[in-house]
């Protein structure tokens, strides 16, 4: 062999180990730069895995604080019903007992202008706080009305078995004197 053949080798050489140096260094540099996306992708996937888990949590906190809510609610709404129904047989168990009137000039032709005593029971196993009461006037002979329009809230303390008596004034009684007066309880309220 010549040296030209010689140098001519050693290039060659030189350039193939060059290249295959370029080759490893670039394919080392791949694998690398894979190995480095797989950790990302790594990463991203454990990040993803936990942003789902936390939507996960806020979604069962988010429906667990709606149950709650909707639980409130409806326990509000149960026992509103039973204070009602508490309330409206407290009040089929309200008596009037006792009505007086007195007609404030007992020398004019009516009683405009009147004063009336109502006495009340409680009947009911509730305390009453507050009541309001309709009267109307009737003739001598008819019967009470089954309802009467309410003219008077009044604050009470009325406790189970207990009575009470109204004092009220009125100027809008009848135009004669041959007249009763007919008392009635349209609603009250009941301590909760």
């Amino acid at each position: 062999m010549t040296s030209g053949e010689y140098e001519y080798l050693l290039i060659n050489e030189f350039v193939i180990s060059a290249y295959t140096s370029e080759v490893s260094t670039a394919l080392a540099l791949n694998i690398n730069a894979q190995a480095r996306c797989e950790s990302v992708r790594i990463l991203t996937c454990v990040e993803a895995e936990e942003a789902r888990k936390q939507q996960q949590a806020q979604a069962e906190e988010a429906r667990e604080q709606q149950q709650a809510i909707a639980e409130q609610a409806r326990e509000e709404q149960l026992a509103q019903a039973s204070f009602q129904r508490r309330r409206q047989a407290a009040l089929s168990r309200i008596a009037v007992t006792s009505v007086h009137i007195d007609c404030e000039f007992p020398l004019a032709s009516s009683c405009g202008v009147f004063k009336l005593t109502a006495g009340i029971r409680n009947q009911s196993s509730e305390t009453i706080s507050m009541v309001s009461v309709g009267w109307a006037f009737i003739a001598e002979g008819e019967n009470c009305p089954t309802s009467v329009q309410t003219k008077k809230y009044e604050e009470v303390q009325l406790s189970s078995g207990g009575t009470v008596v109204l004092n009220i004034e009125g100027l809008d009684g009848p135009e004669s004197k041959e007249f009763r007066v007919c008392v009635k309880i349209n609603d009250m309220q009941i301590v909760p």
